[in-house]
């Protein structure tokens, strides 16, 4: 090499130790994601139903294994959880996690796969490291949400065995679907319609036919369902009006189960879009009304606009893939589960959706017109407004100590420990600069606090953004990556 050769560019430590921090950020909170109870540890049942919604119910075997090398979730889980529970306390602790994780992550890639042949153990072990590294930080509550323990199961059917004797009645079954809808807006109907879901229901699950569903076949049957994969359950679910009407049973119980207030009000904001566009108020949308929302979502909010001339033959294409029953056109039920499927999916899959084919790319580009339109028209009328900013003024107060009307950079960073719960509690530098970008952010009249008009307008218009505004903005820098949980 000749002496006015120019060596590789080297990493600065500052570059180096904000990538460390990253990291530590994104895998403390993944495994807060984990700890589905949130007593600081995670269990062989939490890790079961983890790996179930990681692997869509496949476990941390290779696919092309033949069935005597195959174990199950729950074997996995048992692995995993004796890997990396270093005190040996039946538990993983946050740092055996991260300290696990980022000890597996130090090694070259060449390591990794010497090391994933040896064995089948070792290749369970890479593959579960494999997971964790290629989860993106923003999505983990998306790719986690069918993420249910048996033990919370078995807290919505104890909350609903009135007697307590460990059976449920049809009666109790009746009480459970219709507050279950109440809940989650998942599957709404009739009283009638709620007794014909409590007898399918009872039907599919009465296995001795003595009129009553025992705890451990309720449990087994609704964890068994959400761990199969979502492509295979919404297959399933087309294929009649009773399977449909169970799918909408495990998707309740996953919502009440895992406790996601915010899927169950996208939905509510979902049927307000149905109602809105089914124009003749008959409960269906047809090829106009499909092709009169599409118009006007992408018109309001300015998503896709470009796609216009091509919505007639696209809604065609859609209600075909909505339309469950055949009958050619969409139901309320229809319209909230296709739409809540796609945009709870994460960027990365939808990504790879839309790159399939043009018409793949504008349904995409639909899906990010109606998050949009919800979160700009929707989420903005006053009643919605006014007890969002009542809510937030409130988190505002709390974290004002001395009551001056302001946030410090002390304050700020003391929000950032408590309400999003991520990065290492010492004294790392970069981990200190937390509190003071986010002065930064959201300073707009630059006297180096926060009030509380500014904190409040800040999140509020965070919350109108869309998904693929959020990833253009947690791709500056993993501080953005906290700050943005703040209006999630």
């Amino acid at each position: 090499m000749g002496s006015g050769a120019s060596s590789p560019e080297q990493e600065s430590p500052e570059s180096i130790r904000m990538a460390s921090y990253a990291l530590d950020c994104k895998l403390r909170s993944v495994f807060r994601r984990f700890d589905l109870d949130g007593d600081g540890h995670v269990s062989a049942n939490e890790m079961e139903a983890l790996i179930r919604a990681l692997t869509d119910g496949g476990g941390l075997g290779s696919p092309d294994w033949g069935e005597e090398r195959q174990v199950t979730p729950v074997q996995d889980a048992k692995f995993i959880v004796d890997a990396l529970d270093e005190d040996k306390n039946g538990a993983i602790e946050e740092d055996e996690f991260v300290n696990w994780i980022k000890l597996g992550l130090s090694r070259t890639i060449e390591t990794r796969k010497n090391y994933a042949k040896k064995n089948d153990r070792n290749h369970r072990l890479e593959n579960f490291l494999g997971i964790i590294e290629s989860i993106p930080a923003q999505e983990v509550d998306d790719i986690l949400m069918s993420a249910v323990t048996k033990d919370q199961v078995e807290g919505v059917f104890n909350s609903f065995d009135q007697d307590n004797d460990g059976h449920i009645t049809m009666d109790e079954i009746k009480s459970m679907f219709t507050e279950l809808k109440l809940r989650t807006s998942i599957g709404t109907g009739s009283i009638q319609t709620d007794v014909d879901d409590a007898q399918t229901l009872m039907a599919a699950l009465d296995a001795d036919g003595n009129g009553q569903v025992e705890k451990e076949e309720f449990v087994e049957w609704v964890v068994r369902g959400l761990g199969r994969p979502l492509r295979a359950r919404v297959a399933w679910a087309n294929k009649s009006i009773r399977n449909r009407r169970l799918d909408h049973f495990l998707r309740a119980i996953m919502e009440t189960a895992s406790g996601s207030q915010r899927r169950s009000e996208q939905r509510r904001h979902l049927r307000k879009v149905f109602l809105k566009f089914d124009a003749d108020q008959d409960g269906h949308i047809t090829s106009d009304e499909l092709i009169a929302m599409m118009t006007e979502v992408r018109l309001t909010v300015g998503v896709g606009s470009e796609d216009l001339s091509f919505a007639p033959q696209d809604a065609q294409n859609i209600i075909g893939a909505m339309d469950s029953d055949g009958n050619g056109s969409i139901e309320e039920d229809e319209f909230v589960n296709w739409m809540n499927d796609g945009m709870t999916m994460p960027v990365s899959k939808r990504a790879a959706f839309a790159a399939r084919s043009d018409f793949n790319k504008r349904t995409t580009t639909f899906l990010y017109a109606v998050e949009a339109y919800i979160k700009r028209i929707l989420l903005l009328e006053p009643d919605n407004q006014a007890m969002i900013r009542m809510r937030l003024r409130k988190v505002f107060q709390r974290f004002d100590k001395n009551k001056d009307g302001d946030i410090s950079a002390e304050e700020a960073q003391a929000m950032v420990n408590v309400l999003l719960k991520v990065g290492p509690q010492n004294d790392d530098p970069i981990f200190a600069h937390a509190g003071a970008k986010m002065i930064k952010a959201l300073d707009y009249t630059g006297d180096g606090n926060i009030d509380e008009d500014e904190f409040v307008q800040w999140v509020t218009t965070g919350m109108t953004r869309t998904g693929e505004e959020r990833a253009v903005f947690t791709n500056r820098g993993p501080v953005n990556v906290l700050l943005l949980r703040l209006v999630r």
